[in-house]
């Protein structure tokens, strides 16, 4: 059984984070195709680790046919042998493919848990590393709106809690007492609402560790590109605010104003992605102290003419400087 190993940060503690600034990596792969398909596109991604290996499932946009998105895995323990990881085709949308992923160890189970959609579904198993070991799929959600994409699930010491976007400027939240998880949401609150542009997809929930707060990211439709924008509560069940400083196109968690790159700057979007969770628990725990995010960029020389899913996203990471 691959265990959840892998704890975050020593014995240093930093306060919740109200400003950002990153450095950001090149691309760090390429989508590899296997025979009979054409990746364009490698994104929205999700990553842990499991006995001292990064664990990422990610989409993958599929040219070949009538263009389908479909789902991979690729593991690695160190970043630079990202790009030549061996990614696992995990089906495509019509065969139920892990789109949009979230993955996490529940401790409470001793089982690994990957939300995915459309449709919100989740599977169980017992490593995330062999992307052929999980259960069937099972919903996660009944009884939710008409429009809902980009699904996390978080959890605290007594309740579960599903948050997910719509593509509309609303985000929203269902929850689950904790001993019924893995298990079905039911129904739903609209915690957020603005325009379609401030509050767009990709929403992430974390427990920043020792800080008794939670960090909100959700990524918005900039003039200049994709960037996040950070909200923060007391608890999970509560009212998620901006946080000043970190939730404006011109100061964003993460976007353009506040992204340097070791080389050229290969990307004015920075998207779809996930913190990096060293403990890879239901809490979702990230260190203020050692802040990187895996995200979704791509070269716009490289996107002429392009539609949306076309769009060649890989993924870079970005270091927290500040």
């Amino acid at each position: 059984m691959a265990g959840a190993t892998g704890g975050s940060g020593g014995g240093a503690s930093c306060a919740f984070p109200t400003s950002f600034k990153w450095s950001s990596t090149g691309p760090l792969a390429d989508p590899m195709s296997p025979p009979g398909h054409t990746f364009v596109s490698l994104k929205d991604f999700t990553v842990t680790k499991s006995n001292n290996e990064f664990v990422v499932y990610a989409s993958v946009y599929d040219t070949s046919g009538a263009g389908s998105y479909s789902g991979v895995n690729f593991n690695f323990s160190d970043w630079s042998q990202a790009a030549t990881a061996t990614q696992t085709y995990m089906g495509n949308e019509k065969t139920g493919a892990t789109v949009a992923p979230t993955l996490f160890y529940f401790t409470p189970k001793k089982t690994w848990v990957l939300t995915y959609q459309w449709g919100f579904k989740y599977a169980t198993g017992s490593d995330p590393t062999n992307p052929s070991s999980w259960s069937s799929p099972t919903n996660l959600l009944t009884g939710g709106p008409s429009a809902a994409i980009d699904q996390t699930v978080i959890c605290d010491a007594t309740d579960c809690y599903l948050f997910f976007a719509g593509d509309n400027g609303n985000i929203y939240r269902s929850s689950l007492p904790i001993g019924s998880f893995p298990g079905t949401f039911n129904g739903y609150q609209t915690i957020l609402t603005d325009t379609t542009a401030n509050l767009f997809e990709a929403v992430e929930v974390y427990t920043v560790k020792g800080t008794g707060k939670y960090l909100m990211i959700v990524e918005a439709e900039g003039s200049g590109g994709r960037y996040f924008r950070a909200f923060s509560a007391t608890s999970l069940g509560g009212t998620f605010t901006a946080v000043q400083g970190a939730s404006t196109e011109a100061t964003p968690f993460a976007g353009k104003n506040n992204v340097t790159f070791t080389a050229s700057a290969w990307t004015s979007d920075i998207s779809h992605g996930d913190l990096v969770r060293t403990d890879p628990a239901e809490t979702q725990t990230v260190d203020p102290c050692n802040l990187q995010f895996l995200y979704q960029g791509y070269d716009k020389t490289k996107a002429a003419g392009a539609s949306y899913n076309a769009l060649p996203y890989r993924p870079g990471l970005l270091t927290k400087t500040n």
